[in-house]
């Protein structure tokens, strides 16, 4: 009967209560087929589906047997199934959108009732019970996009979906706290970077001074060198003219001693020639006796001695010169030799004197010796000195260097924790942000460079800024010539 207005439509003057005893034939595509195909045993029972109007019927043609199991007839029933493929219909298109991301179709129930209705309510309710954990756990990543962390999805899901609001609610709490960690480590690591850039700026700064100083030191160090340099040079001149002193005062002693030689070889020969003289006086004194008494004894012979005492007397007078020329030579020979003992006094005290000027010149000679050899040992310790201030001076300027680059990664690094907490600040985290640090700038003592300043935000939906890597920290620093010191 809920079929008769359709059927009218296509059948006219059709009844729902004259359907008993009327031909089947207006219903089929094909009568002549069809009764053909009824007619036969062998393809019974079938089951044809038509269409008529907008309505859709399945029959079925059945074979009635006796109790021998002979053909008495046919039997034919007919369904409405016009509910049926509308609903299969709409669960088609219904699962067509599905497929295709779009979760809000359902099935109209309304033109359904009995078990189609139930099956199409079900179905709805399946959709419902599916889409809600999806649609929140979509809301809930939207809200993760925009930085808000703070939503969970809402309690009352069972089963498999009471295990996903779970793990999804247990991920956004694990997310909140790590945000907040990091947030808290870029805030820290900020303050540390912060510190680093100004101990680092402060220590470039002392590295220049004391480089400055070691150059200055290195400079004086060479002129000392040179200063050393030429008193070593003059020491050894005075060594070797205090080693040709020592030669002449050698040659000087040997000669004094030739001298002190000479001198005690003439000191005896004074005294023999004085000795000589003493008998030629005593041989006068006997000559002038002998002539005495030969006047004497001619004196007393007369005339006849008188030519002998003249001869005599020649002879007294000759031993009388003779006595007074000998002792004449003898006081010039006492007195030469008085003077040759003064003067063999005086070559004893030179040969003394130059003794003593020897070994003064000896001793002269070894202190300069060792002054030269001090003077050259200075200069090799000042020249090493010298080189290991030289090579400080260069390790300084290179450690001056490192420490400038280390200033520069420093702060490019407190220029990442920054942007590390402008982009953490991008998360809402709920009440951990009262725990959470305020990060700031380090002052102008640390910065030694233009700092990057971040723009400023807008109203409207915020997004995590793009992470830019520094150039600055990925510096090359190279080790050419370094050695440990």
């Amino acid at each position: 009967r809920r079929n008769e207005a359709a059927l009218r439509s296509v059948i006219p003057g059709f009844r729902a209560e004259s359907l008993l005893g009327l031909s089947i034939d207006p219903f089929l595509e094909n009568p002549t087929r069809d009764h053909a195909d009824f007619a036969r045993q062998e393809l019974l029972p079938i089951r044809r589906q038509i269409e008529v109007s907008d309505r859709v019927f399945t029959i079925a043609v059945t074979p009635i047997l006796d109790s021998q199991g002979q053909w008495m007839g046919n039997c034919l029933e007919w369904w409405d199934l016009t509910d049926q493929r509308r609903a299969e219909e709409q669960v088609a298109s219904l699962i067509s959108s599905a497929v295709a991301g779009d979760l809000h179709h359902r099935v109209d129930s309304r033109n359904f009732e009995g078990f189609m209705g139930g099956l199409v309510d079900g179905i709805n309710r399946l959709m419902d019970a599916v889409v809600d954990p999806i649609r929140q756990t979509a809301g809930l990543v939207e809200s993760l996009s925009r930085g808000c962390l703070t939503e969970t999805m809402a309690a009352g899901f069972e089963g498999e979906f009471g295990e996903l609001e779970r793990s999804v609610n247990s991920c956004v709490e694990n997310l909140r706290a790590m945000v907040h960690d990091v947030q808290v480590v870029a805030c820290h690591l900020h303050e540390a970077s912060a510190n680093i850039a100004q101990g680092n700026t402060d220590l470039s700064r002392r590295t220049e001074a004391q480089a400055a100083s070691l150059e200055e030191t290195a400079s004086t160090m060479e002129e000392l060198t040179a200063t050393v340099r030429q008193n070593a040079e003059n020491a050894r001149r005075a060594d070797e003219l205090a080693l040709a002193a020592k030669v002449s005062a050698d040659k000087g002693g040997c000669v004094v001693g030739d001298a002190v030689g000479a001198m005690s070889e003439i000191n005896a020969s004074s005294k023999r020639i004085e000795d000589i003289i003493g008998v030629i006086d005593e041989i006068a004194f006997q000559t002038n006796l002998l002539a005495l008494n030969a006047a004497v004894e001619a004196a007393r012979a007369g005339e006849q001695g008188r030519g002998f005492a003249v001869v005599a007397n020649e002879v007294r007078n000759l031993a009388q010169r003779s006595a007074g020329a000998a002792k004449e030579i003898k006081a010039l020979i006492k007195d030469s030799v008085a003077k040759v003992e003064e003067g063999t006094r005086l070559v004893d005290a030179s040969g003394q004197t130059l003794s003593e000027i020897f070994n003064s010149v000896q001793h002269v000679s070894d202190l300069i010796a060792e002054i030269a050899n001090a003077s050259g040992e200075q200069t090799r310790g000042i020249e090493q000195i010298n080189r290991a201030i030289a090579q400080l001076d260069h390790m300084t300027q290179q450690n001056a260097a490192l420490v400038e680059e280390a200033a520069a990664a420093a702060e490019s690094l407190d220029e990442q924790t920054l942007q590390l907490n402008e982009m953490m600040g991008f998360f809402e985290v709920g009440g951990l942000e009262k725990s959470m640090p305020t990060p700031t700038r380090v002052g102008a003592g640390a910065a030694t460079r233009g700092r990057r300043q971040s723009s400023g935000g807008s109203s409207g939906p915020r997004h995590a800024p793009p992470i830019r890597r520094s150039t600055s920290l990925e510096a090359t620093f190279s080790d050419d010539g370094w050695e440990e010191f």
